[in-house]
């Protein structure tokens, strides 16, 4: 058998293996590379027995997984298989295309203000240095370390090594980040760079992308609804089927032969279709013939379906064609990289030689994630703590004040998780006054307070109590318009308002520069958004300050609100924050 490397994908095939030998590896990989996910116990469906609580990486379909996890597909055909199963790997990735060795100490940039050449700094230059040598890898560093730029300068050496067709995609989740990355790469590269997302499908040679509208658009099914004649459902099946299960095998021939011999048709349909690949058998004298023909039946089909479903071939088409195009991508964000959707999407630049992933926070505890990971984008290559940048004087120093809460005591004994967070953090009165009073205190000595909540009704009841202490502020939450988060966002930089409290819509990427105090009034111990959120202070502000004020609360309330304050505790220890305790509560 082959284990056959891909630029994105692995695969195997299978040669002269019998039926239940292939059946037995690929049900080994298939183990080897789930993993479970974390809380999957709780889900209907695995309480059910319809799901078994894991996320699957490998395809019995189409014999292959995300390429980065080869090395577990050796090891695991290795170890399970020693003697009895005999492989070669065949590497068939083309070449990278930007010498490293070429690139000079001292990197480059425009300016993203407009004014003077930006030099990458020297950690920002072993990171495009180690992508290079790489070819793939997440760049793990942390907030207003400048991630963008590296992504820039990895994209300025890359550009002129382009062939005419061939394109690079910049892919994000988030709206926000989607338009202020269209706005910093322009400038950063002094060029005018595409877009698919907001409306836009402008295709250049530097393309930002959404990845749910290159999702919906992927997942444009053209072959939906149509309506076949008896020959040409003849066609499709020899397309969609037979051809991918001939082109896969050693000798296409005798296969053919072999399942002309082996297949009793049912009906009239089979009995058309057996006569169909017999002509094809008899007509063809070599395995390329028989090949030839079948791509032939490819070729027919989909003309059927561009003439039959002409906007959604059309639709499907132009957004394949555009993957197609791309030999290299930046995924920024990239712990997303965890969902289907993203994975989706990303494996569908099938040609991305260059894969370069973007994360301050990632979750190296998450199995789900670190396979992920590995998969589409290889190791970790660079990483960089938060105390790196505060050492350098990058961003500010975080002091860290935690509040004990032991109101209300009365929801100690609750068992629902979804009463315990609305009793316990919510709706409760005097933990939200003391963030009222704090924001109340720091906006009216000049400072500028950033209130995190998870959801809009708390967001609304610390509205409430702001307005009872004359604080001017604005909420931030997805349901809003860009152009409405855009002027609440301007209000707080321009220090028209003070006070801004937000949902989870700026837990990633959204620059502020001139945050002074957070108030963490959501709980939770999610290790990827609480380093997000208290990124969202750590960036220096216009005026030169070099310290942030942050406070959280130790929630006593409750066994798991205490588990998660100290969760979060552990968390800012591990990245060497100043933390005070308060006494009392």
């Amino acid at each position: 058998m082959k284990i056959i490397k891909d630029i994105t994908v692995g695969s195997l095939k299978f040669t002269s293996e019998g039926t239940d030998t292939q059946r037995k590896v690929e049900e080994a990989v298939d183990k080897a590379l789930a993993v479970a996910i974390p809380g999957a116990e709780y889900s209907p469906a695995f309480r059910s027995g319809h799901w078994d609580g894991k996320k699957h990486y490998y395809d019995f379909t189409t014999h292959s997984y995300p390429v980065g996890l080869t090395d577990k597909v050796v090891d695991t055909i290795s170890d399970s298989f020693t003697g009895r199963v005999q492989y070669v790997i065949d590497d068939i990735r083309p070449d990278a295309f930007v010498d490293v060795a070429k690139l000079p100490d001292k990197l480059t940039l425009d300016s993203p203000k407009g004014k003077d050449t930006f030099i990458l700094r020297d950690y920002q230059v072993t990171a495009v240095k180690r992508l290079f040598e790489n070819c793939t890898g997440v760049i793990n560093y942390s907030v207003a370390s400048g991630k963008t730029a590296i992504a820039a300068e990895i994209i300025k050496q890359l550009l002129p090594n382009l062939h005419d067709d061939e394109r690079i995609a910049f892919f994000t989740n988030s709206s926000d980040i989607f338009s202020q990355s269209i706005v910093n790469l322009e400038k950063f590269l002094s060029i005018k760079v595409g877009r698919l997302g907001g409306g836009k499908h402008d295709v250049r040679k530097v393309t930002v992308c959404m990845i749910p509208t290159v999702a919906r658009a992927i997942a444009i099914d053209p072959e939906a609804k149509l309506n076949l004649t008896p020959r040409e459902r003849i066609t499709k099946k020899i397309a969609n089927k037979y051809y991918q299960m001939f082109k896969s095998v050693a000798s296409p021939r005798q296969a053919l032969g072999n399942w002309l011999l082996m297949f009793k048709p049912k009906n009239k349909a089979d009995t058309a279709l057996r006569a169909t690949l017999s002509r094809v058998y008899k007509g063809s004298s070599t395995d390329l013939a028989v090949i030839n023909s079948l791509k032939d039946f490819v070729a027919t089909y989909w003309e059927t379906v561009k003439k039959k479903n002409k906007d959604k071939y059309k639709k499907r088409k132009r957004i394949d064609d555009f993957l197609k195009s791309v030999v290299a991508f930046v995924a920024d964000e990239c712990h997303h990289s965890k969902s289907t959707t993203w994975i989706d999407v990303l494996l569908s630049c099938k040609n991305a030689i260059y894969r370069v992933g973007l994360s301050g926070s990632i979750n190296k505890k998450d199995p789900v994630i670190t396979s992920a990971l590995d998969g589409i984008y290889g190791s970790i290559i660079a990483r960089k703590k938060s105390i790196d940048m505060i050492r350098r004087g990058i961003i500010a120093k975080p002091y860290i004040t935690m509040i004990p809460m032991t109101e209300p005591a009365t929801i100690a004994g609750l068992k629902k998780w979804q009463d315990i967070y609305k009793q316990g953090i919510v709706e409760n009165t005097y933990r939200n006054r003391i963030v009222g009073a704090l924001a109340a205190k720091w906006s009216a000595s000049g400072r500028a307070v950033l209130i995190i909540v998870n959801q809009l009704a708390h967001a609304e009841l610390l509205s409430e109590i702001l307005t009872s202490f004359n604080v001017k502020h604005d909420i931030i939450n997805g349901a809003k318009t860009e152009t409405e988060r855009t002027g609440e966002l301007n209000a707080i930089r321009t220090g028209k308002n003070k006070v801004l409290i937000a949902t989870s819509v700026l837990d990633e990427g959204v620059d502020i520069d001139n945050i002074d105090v957070l108030l963490l009034a959501a709980g939770g111990k999610a290790p990827r958004q609480v380093i997000q959120r208290i990124g969202r202070v750590l960036r220096k502000n216009h005026n030169g300050g070099n310290k942030a004020y942050i406070y959280d609360f130790i929630d006593k309330q409750h066994r798991i609100l205490r588990r998660h304050s100290r969760e979060r505790l552990q968390i800012y220890k591990d990245e060497e924050y100043d933390v005070k305790m308060l006494k009392g509560g």
